[in-house]
């Protein structure tokens, strides 16, 4: 019987997920860019974990598109840094 391989996170050192979104470190940085982007938008988007890792779908305009893509690629970097073990985030 094969074992489960369990990767642990770089910034906290807890089991990483697909929802490990909330390790502190992660945490910290997305909440910077979603503060920038709030203030550079004139928005007050406040995404849960759900958000977070599936989107805002409640309305089709350009600001919510733009949020989206923030949030995929704000996911996707974090997933990038822990994949290089860089630690850009620190």
């Amino acid at each position: 019987m094969a074992s489960k391989l369990i990767t642990k996170c770089l910034y906290c050192g807890e089991a990483d997920s697909i929802d490990h979104i909330n390790c502190e470190f992660s945490k910290h940085f997305m909440q910077n860019i979603i503060h920038w982007f709030n203030e550079t938008n004139h928005c007050n988007f406040t995404p849960g974990t759900k958000e977070v890792l599936l989107g805002i779908s409640n309305n089709p305009s350009i600001l919510n598109k733009k949020f989206n893509y923030t949030l995929l690629f704000l996911s996707y970097y974090i997933y990038k840094c822990k994949l290089n073990e860089d630690g850009l985030l620190k």
